[in-house]
């Protein structure tokens, strides 16, 4: 009995492993919208549709409260050069200096591959339908969607998926 319950245990545990947090928006494969953000410096507007960079581009919805971004947050800072190919635009519809106070504790101006903008509108998460944050849409370099996540993503699946 106690082996037959540690065998199910076991297999319930492996399920979990390398499973991608995958959220199926019906967008998958179409070119990035266009979500008009505001810079920090509250008079630049930025469209995503527009945005060139010749990278593969990560929009991730964000709460510059919540710990599971906090987290990526740190982890993106700390395996960036293992990300330079990729340009990541992290957005909220926060209010501005909620972002900037975010923006400055990571340091984040540092890195020319992360923005920080303001998505005051929220249509970031009516697009893809997100149910929370942290939320990634991960585009190719040919700005076609590849994937959404959900929650506490590791850096090296971003770049897996991002890259590949």
């Amino acid at each position: 009995m106690k082996i037959s319950i540690l065998i199910f245990g076991l297999f319930c545990l492996c399920a979990c492993f390398g499973k991608r947090p995958t959220l199926d928006t019906g967008h998958e494969g179409k070119p990035i919208p266009s979500l008009k953000l505001l810079m920090l410096d509250s008079t630049t507007m930025i469209d995503t549709k527009t945005w060139r960079s010749g990278k593969p581009i990560v929009l991730i919805d964000i709460s510059p409260y919540c710990p599971f971004c906090r987290a990526m947050t740190q982890k993106i800072i700390d395996e960036n050069k293992y990300l330079s190919d990729i340009q990541f635009i992290m957005l909220s519809s926060f209010p501005l200096n909620d972002l900037k106070n975010y923006n400055t504790e990571y340091k984040l101006e540092g890195y020319s591959n992360i923005t920080v903008a303001r998505d005051y509108d929220a249509s970031f998460a009516h697009y893809f339908g997100s149910p929370g944050v942290p939320c990634l849409a991960i585009y190719s370099k040919d700005r076609l969607l590849k994937q959404v996540l959900i929650g506490k993503v590791n850096a090296s699946l971003i770049k897996d998926i991002a890259l590949e």
